[in-house]
């Protein structure tokens, strides 16, 4: 559902305390299964990067999803060998894939967070999409791995063949396995149905805290996100720099969200306007 735009983060609360209050929400939010993310382009497709334009065009002229694992593998494989020294030591592949995504590799999980004002910064941030109008998305993210699925199970089915049904963490049996096996461990999970899977990580310091991070995950060939649940309201182009000041007024600039000596220093030079 796509609602009416806002112009002010009041607005945008009030939106949400809207839809909070048309329905039964409450045991959603103990367990953080409202998930948000902010687009700076409303014309954004919930794909994560691994199925994005510019990889298609590595892969002409064919599209194949084998040929997108592999390519994905060599990636992840270059990036495990030459940063080895940059781990922390004894970090598995689960940890490794979760560090590549951080910074920046193309993966398969999608961003999302629990703080809505996290998923509008976002929205906003970037001047150089002021002239595009963003987004905030919100969902129940407990629908996705059963809506996702190419194949319908019933729950009892899901439940005894460890299909994910629910939002899972990253020790579940089958996440581990897809993920593992984009590292050439194991094969690949095949269970007759591939979907996007839910997954709440570890809150380990660093960006998963500050930005109350969550995930998607795309198994093959299942590259957006599929939910009855998702809302949608839009910010106008011309009002993200008055959001994006509203926000640093709350204290929710760049150095807040990513928690880094880059951001921190990025940071400082806007204060100072010493760009």
């Amino acid at each position: 559902m796509k609602r009416e735009p806002v112009t002010s983060i009041s607005e945008f609360l009030a939106t949400l305390n809207e839809w909070y209050e048309g329905g039964d929400r409450g045991e959603l939010s103990k367990r953080n299964y409202i998930w948000f993310r902010g687009h700076e382009d409303c014309r954004y497709e919930l794909k994560p990067s691994i199925y994005r334009k510019n990889i298609d065009e590595l892969l002409k002229p064919s599209h194949s999803e084998s040929k997108r694992m592999n390519l994905e593998r060599e990636i992840l494989s270059i990036f495990r060998t030459t940063g080895a020294h940059l781990f922390p030591e004894g970090m598995d592949e689960v940890g490794i894939y979760l560090l590549a995504r951080h910074h920046g590799l193309p993966s398969r999980l999608l961003d999302w967070t629990t703080n809505p004002l996290t998923a509008l910064y976002f929205a906003v941030c970037n001047p150089d999409h002021y002239n595009e109008d963003g987004e905030v998305i919100w969902m129940d993210a407990q629908h996705v791995p059963v809506e996702s699925s190419t194949k319908k199970f019933g729950p009892e089915e899901r439940r005894k063949s460890g299909i994910p049904s629910t939002v899972h963490t990253l020790r579940m049996p089958f996440v581990v396995k897809a993920i593992e096996s984009l590292f050439w461990k194991g094969e690949h999970p095949k269970l007759d149905d591939q979907t996007v899977i839910s997954i709440r990580p570890d809150n380990q310091d660093g960006r998963v805290l500050n930005q109350a991070s969550c995930f998607t995950f795309h198994m093959e060939g299942c590259p957006e996100v599929k939910n009855r649940t998702l809302e949608r309201v839009s910010v106008k182009s011309k009002d993200k720099p008055k959001i994006r000041k509203e926000l640093e007024r709350a204290n929710i600039h760049r150095f807040s969200i990513f928690g880094d000596l880059d951001s921190l220093a990025a940071r400082v030079r806007e204060m100072w306007g010493c760009h």
